[in-house]
This record gives C-alpha cells, structure tokens and sequence, in this order.
C-alpha cells in the first residue's frame, strides 16, 4: 500500500532538497561604498545645450526655392526656407501634415500639422483659413524645437487646392514660442505641398 505513494513522496522530497539548498545560498552584492563615492559621474552621451537661435543662409535670401514643394517663412527680418520631404493627409481629408529640413541644416526644419474645421480637401479648393494649427522648428542636435505654436497663434491659409494633382498652395503667418518661452513673430509664410 505504501509503495503507491512512493513516487509521490520522492518528487515531494527532492523538491524540498532543491528549494532548501538553493533558497540558504548566500546572495552577495555591493551595496556602496566611500572608495567609490569620489568617482565622478561623467554621462558620455551628453546633448549640447538647446539652441534658441536659427541658422540663416544666404540660399534663403532672395524668397525663390527651387524645389516644386517648399515652404518658406520670415523671422526676425530673415527668411528661412526648406524643401517639403512628405506631406501626408488623413483618409477623412480634413487633416495633414508636412514637413521638412531647412536648406541651411539639415538638422533643422519644420513641421506643421493643420486641421479644417468646415473644408475638406476632396474637390478644387481656394480661400481655405485654418487656426488650428501645430508648428515646430526642431532641431535635432539638440532634440527640442527651437519655435513651437501657440495655441490659435497661426493664420493659415490655402490660397489653392487642386485634386487632380493633390497640390495646394497658400501662407502662414503667426505667433510663435521660443525655447526661452518668449513670444515672436512669423510672417510672410508661404508653402508648396503635394500629398502622397
């Protein structure tokens, strides 16, 4: 009778063995010391500071961009300019966004995401305004931006949207927050965007 149990009671006690003997083995770790304490921390991956100035060109200057798709815009007197990389709409077509690198850094540039409230791009349009909008000038050096909008801080506008080729063209002009949270200035905005 006693042997119907014995396998049972083997596996019972090899597995008190295991937990036992393994659960009473000493755990060493170094909790801290002074010796170490004077070793100074030094983080290899530092990022520079933020920046919160633009870099101005001389490609920028005169206002005509040779690329079919652009985006250009004035601050502080100088303009800043940029190819559009990608500029992508939501299936609704109420929404998109684009962006780009400026032409003098390719660590720099921009993106803006627009909202229309009453239009949708899904016929020619013209005279298409927009408030709601979200800019960033980023730097990527630095990953922060160096511009970021406020809210109802940019007037958008879509001078004209053609369908057949998904092109519209239009400008921006607003207010805008720099790093050091000081309001300024956009103006003369002006863009070129094809969606894919």
């Amino acid at each position: 009778m006693l042997r119907k149990y014995v396998p049972f009671l083997s596996v019972v006690i090899v597995y008190l063995i295991i937990t036992c003997t393994l659960g009473c083995s000493k755990e060493y770790s170094f909790e801290g010391s002074s010796v170490f304490n004077n070793i100074p921390r030094i983080d290899s991956a530092q990022l520079p500071a933020p920046s919160t100035h633009l870099l101005f060109c001389d490609k920028c200057q005169d206002g005509n961009s040779s690329d079919t798709t652009y985006w250009n815009f004035l601050f502080e007197g100088k303009r800043l300019c940029g190819p559009v990389t990608k500029a992508i709409m939501t299936p609704e077509k109420n929404r998109f966004t684009f962006f780009g690198p400026t032409l003098c850094s390719v660590d720099t540039g921009l993106v803006m995401s627009v909202f229309l409230e009453d239009e949708f791009l899904n016929r020619d349009l013209s005279n298409i305004q927009s408030m709601s909008v979200a800019l960033e000038y980023y730097d990527n050096t630095t990953l922060s931006n160096i511009l970021t909008s406020v809210r109802s801080g940019i007037s958008f506008n879509i001078d004209t949207y053609s369908a057949s080729t998904r092109t519209a063209k239009g400008s921006f002009s607003g207010s805008v927050k720099m790093k050091d949270s000081s309001i300024v200035s956009l103006t003369s905005g002006n863009f070129v965007i094809k969606f894919q």
